[in-house]
Formats: structure tokens, C-alpha cells, sequence
């Protein structure tokens, strides 16, 4: 944990936790008690806003994130993609997702879709899921996909 001065008389505490890096600010010198006290109330903090998104939630927070970035017919594409989605996946929350559900999921599409859809599913769950639950790896399964759609 380090404590630094602000050129404006705050203090900012900075701590790195699990490859994230989280701040908080004083008006004053905290002691070392109260920034820890202040440091583990900002964890908890993020931590259960992101232990109650579903992927619906977070599939929404991306999309709206990115609006100004993709082009209308993508977004077009993302809702088709998202109303083909079980409601099951979709109410799943996002801390409690595995390699496994993705991989379950896309087995579901890949039994009605073409592999291009497929594809472009996988792409899509993995976008939401490396924003809003980065340290759940995909990459087995992307690597499954591909080999399936290329065949």
C-alpha cells in the first residue's frame, strides 16, 4: 500500500489486488489504521458490485460502453445474438461463470447455428466476460470453436 500527497493538500492511497490497482482519497494524513480500514471497505465494495452482475447486466454495461465505437448493425447482431440466449445463461452472474458454461452454451448454439454464428457468439460472451470477469480464461475453448467452425 502507498500513501502519497496530492499537489491539492489530499492524501491518495493506492493498493495493488489481484492485477487491479484501487485508490482511495483523504482529505488529511490518514493513519495507517484508517487507510487500511479505508482500503478494505473500497474492496468490498467492488467486489460485491461485480459479484451481482448477471451476464444480462454486464452484456448491457458493454454494449452501452462501447456504443460509440461500433456501428449500428453490430449492436444490431449483439441483441440477435443475446435473444437467442437462454434466459439460464443470461441470469447467470458473472463471478460465478466458468470455462465450462461458456463452452455448454456454445454447444447449445452450435446444435441450431451455422459455425459463423457460433463464432461470432463465443466472440461476443468472451468480449463481455474479459471485461467484467477478467481473470476467467477462454482460451481451450476458443481454440475448440475455431477447429469446429473451420471444419
Amino acid at each position: 500500500m502507498k500513501i502519497e500527497k496530492l499537489p491539492s493538500g489530499s492524501y491518495r492511497i493506492w493498493k495493488m489486488y489481484q492485477g487491479q490497482m484501487y485508490t482511495v482519497t483523504f482529505d488529511g494524513k490518514p493513519t495507517q489504521k484508517e487507510a487500511m480500514v479505508a482500503m478494505a471497505k473500497e474492496l468490498e465494495r467492488v467486489q460485491q458490485k461485480h459479484e451481482i452482475m448477471t451476464f444480462k447486466v454486464a452484456y448491457e454495461k458493454y454494449i452501452e460502453s462501447k456504443r460509440n465505437v461500433l456501428s449500428p448493425s453490430t449492436i444490431m447482431g449483439y441483441n440477435t445474438i443475446i435473444r437467442q440466449t437462454p434466459k439460464k445463461f443470461l441470469d447467470k452472474r458473472v463471478s460465478d461463470m466458468t470455462a465450462l458454461d461458456v463452452q455448454e452454451e456454445i454447444n447449445l448454439i452450435a446444435k441450431k447455428c451455422s459455425p459463423k454464428t457460433v463464432r461470432n457468439h463465443h466472440s461476443l460472451i468472451s468480449a463481455v466476460l474479459g471485461v467484467f470477469s477478467p481473470n476467467l480464461k477462454l482460451r481451450n475453448c476458443r481454440k475448440i470453436i475455431y477447429a469446429f467452425c473451420l471444419e
